[in-house]
């Protein structure tokens, strides 16, 4: 069970940003935040396999937090960590 917490009414969802470029691994992980992890209920989840198409998809979205895979296949470590902070630098990573 997901201890996250968020302030706000209790009708919105979480908004979560999912990195993953295993296609198997993203599917599980999406299920377990959107039916275990939620609290509002469940979480909206939102899923690319590679840096550079959830760096075009976070121009213009509002997502709470980024779970991001530090070996995609465009992309690795903190170099991954550093695009994403300067793309949406008020956005937990």
């Amino acid at each position: 069970m997901c201890d996250m917490a968020r302030q706000g009414d209790a009708t919105e969802r979480l908004s979560i940003l999912l990195i993953e470029d295993n296609g198997q691994d993203s599917a599980r992980f999406k299920e377990w935040l959107e039916e275990e992890c939620g609290v509002w209920p469940g979480a909206d989840v939102t899923c690319f396999f590679n840096l550079r198409d959830a760096l075009s998809h976070l121009s213009g979205s509002g997502h709470d937090l980024i779970l991001t895979d530090l070996m995609l296949p465009d992309s690795i470590g903190l170099s991954t960590i550093g695009a994403l902070s300067q793309a949406v630098p008020t956005v937990p990573i």
